[in-house]
């Protein structure tokens, strides 16, 4: 039973019926054409088929090339490049949409987008924007982190999540909102960048989104470009994805290729630094460990006499307590560190705020506070360290037994035993003097004990 009504002389139609006939008309009428324009937004199916639109600047136009047909293609076209195609028109009823089906297609040339890109780089680049002399460099561990983006893309809450999960505490995220696609979109990056670079920010990051060229076109106009890179404070380019390019990129002091890649070139990994100082904690207990050992060393290559003993006795001694100071000193900076790293994790946790606003100045300045008192608390217990390992070897020095010798003493050793009373000797006993550099036999002419003090 057909659905179709008369109703004050019109003819109703159901919607199917009417998209049917639009169909049956808009195909009978165009069978078979060719059509001149810009490939944009082309995607291309797990199935084969190819997905795209055809534009020029005051038009565009669905189209779709199926598989049968895309294989036979010597090479996928990409976004901006102008093609000829042939095909039909053809509509998709259970959406309503028209679309051409292309069943050929070849380039016609660069696309006027592509054509302008190229232009304008050879223009900024005849100006000397691309020179590595301009290049600023990335601060390592930034205080105040400048954001260009649209408070609303993925954009911002990727640069957010990274930045929080590297590094979460003591750095300031300023947000500026700005159009990042449209006719305003240059005017406003622009603004943001010269805004952020007066309120004092060590980088700035300015991202977004992929996108097709003509979506990340407002980073290839002169504003834009202008203002990165006349900016006094570094820029990082994060627009676009890893296939994506634009001036900006060229341009800016550092380029990424996501937004997320451009957070993670911006800031440290927290842990990594950590590792390092627990680095730098081993290498001096190394060293002190080294020095104690050298110094063992060269003491045992003078102790050959049996007086040595007792010496080298109490220099163990006073050794093994260095070591285990050591190893407490360094238990306790590490517990400290640990420490001070979780406090600080803790304050930015009820600090930080989404979004690029300022972080606490308390939040801040404590971590001024905490970092200066850690470097003076360190710097003391070095010191202090350091200045009882030089009077413990100033105590060792001056009871070196071969210090008198070198004045020009000597050691009277009779039947290979050391004399401590001359009064021992007899006429014509043979001895043995031992001295600085000097080893001589002799023998006993005479004794005269009444010039020998007593001892």
């Amino acid at each position: 039973m057909s659905s179709i009504q008369e109703d004050g002389g019109l003819r109703q139609f159901t919607v199917s019926e009417l998209t049917g006939l639009i169909k049956v008309q808009l195909e009978a009428r165009f069978p078979r054409l060719m059509v001149l324009g810009e490939i944009s937004n082309l995607r291309r199916q797990q199935s084969g088929h190819i997905y795209f639109t055809l534009k020029d600047s005051e038009a565009v136009l669905s189209s779709v090339m199926f598989r049968s047909q895309a294989r036979l293609l010597p090479e996928i076209p990409k976004d901006g490049d102008q093609v000829l195609v042939s095909g039909g028109l053809n509509l998709y009823e259970p959406r309503g949409n028209y679309q051409l089906v292309v069943t050929a297609l070849k380039p016609a040339g660069s696309g006027r987008l592509h054509q302008e890109f190229e232009k304008l780089k050879a223009h900024y680049q005849s100006r000397g924007f691309f020179d590595a002399s301009h290049k600023k460099k990335i601060p390592f561990l930034p205080k105040k982190i400048g954001l260009v983006t649209s408070p609303s893309g993925a954009a911002l809450r990727d640069i957010l999540d990274t930045l929080n999960r590297r590094f979460s505490c003591g750095i300031e995220q300023w947000l500026y909102p700005a159009q990042v696609q449209g006719s305003l979109a240059s005017r406003a990056v622009a603004l943001g960048i010269r805004s952020l670079a007066e309120k004092g920010v060590d980088v700035i990051i300015v991202a977004r989104g992929g996108g097709s060229l003509e979506d990340l076109w407002a980073f290839n106009e002169e504003e834009t470009v202008q203002a990165v890179f006349e900016c006094p404070v570094p820029v990082i380019s994060g627009v676009g994805h890893e296939t994506d390019f634009t001036l900006c990129d060229f341009v800016a002091d550092l380029r990424a290729a996501t937004p997320t890649a451009a957070a993670e070139l911006a800031v440290p990994q927290s842990r990594d630094l950590i590792k390092s100082v627990k680095g730098a904690m081993h290498a001096i207990g190394s060293r002190y460990r080294a020095s104690l050992v050298f110094r063992r060393r060269e003491l045992s290559r003078s102790s050959g006499i049996s007086l040595l003993q007792r010496l080298r006795y109490f220099y163990q001694k006073r050794s093994q307590d260095l070591d285990l100071r050591q190893e407490r000193l360094i238990l306790m900076r590490r517990m400290y560190l640990e420490s001070f790293w979780q406090r600080l994790r803790q304050v930015s946790s009820d600090k930080m705020l989404l979004c690029g606003r300022r972080l606490s100045d308390e939040g801040g300045r404590r971590f001024q506070r905490a970092r200066l008192r850690f470097l003076r608390e360190w710097r003391g217990i070095t010191q202090k360290k350091r200045l009882d390992f030089q009077q413990k070897m100033q105590e060792i020095l001056a009871m070196d037994p071969m210090a008198p010798l070198r004045r020009g003493y000597a050691i009277v050793k009779h039947r290979d035993r050391v004399l401590m009373n001359l009064s021992e000797l007899q006429q014509g006993d043979e001895i043995r003097l031992l001295g600085h550099g000097v080893n001589v036999k002799a023998r006993v002419l005479a004794l005269d004990m009444e010039n020998v003090d007593e001892g």
